[in-house]
């Protein structure tokens, strides 16, 4: 029998750089920059921000990889504690997915309910309704901060 597709991280993540993820907060159904409806259940990472974080803010930051994970958190059934939420938040902070997947819809269905630990290097950037579901990712076990 097969793994799950994103069972794991991908190979060769390189943990020297650090790598930035990006949740948004609350009112969000199409990704910004392409105006891509996002169904409950699913989510889009993107390498671009669409005007949402206002990437001329964060340049002097210093990531080397923007993450951007886009949610549909208007979901009359899908509040800040929903799992899907945090699987898809989870599959970038931990490298299951990363920004060479620029523009692509998953299923967190197709994502394990246990990641384990981010990958190594990443912050996290939260906004709004971004901050609880990062917070309830961590306190339901979706995924763990690395040490």
């Amino acid at each position: 029998m097969n793994p799950p597709p994103f069972a794991q991280p991908k190979k060769g993540l390189d943990t020297t750089k650090t790598r930035c993820v990006f949740q948004h907060g609350y009112g969000t159904t199409h990704q910004h920059a392409t105006n891509i409806f996002i169904p409950k259940g699913a989510f889009v990472v993107t390498r671009n921000d669409g005007s949402y974080w206002g990437d001329e803010t964060f340049k002097d930051i210093q990531c080397d990889e923007k993450i951007y994970v886009w949610q549909n958190t208007m979901s009359v059934k899908q509040g800040w504690n929903s799992k899907s939420l945090h699987k898809g938040l989870c599959a970038a902070l931990t490298g299951r997915v990363d920004s060479a997947d620029d523009q692509q819809t998953f299923s967190t269905a197709d994502f394990p309910d246990q990641m384990g630990s981010w990958a190594s290097n990443t912050v996290l950037f939260a906004h709004s309704m971004g901050n609880p579901i990062s917070g309830a990712a961590l306190w339901n076990g979706v995924c763990e901060k690395a040490v």
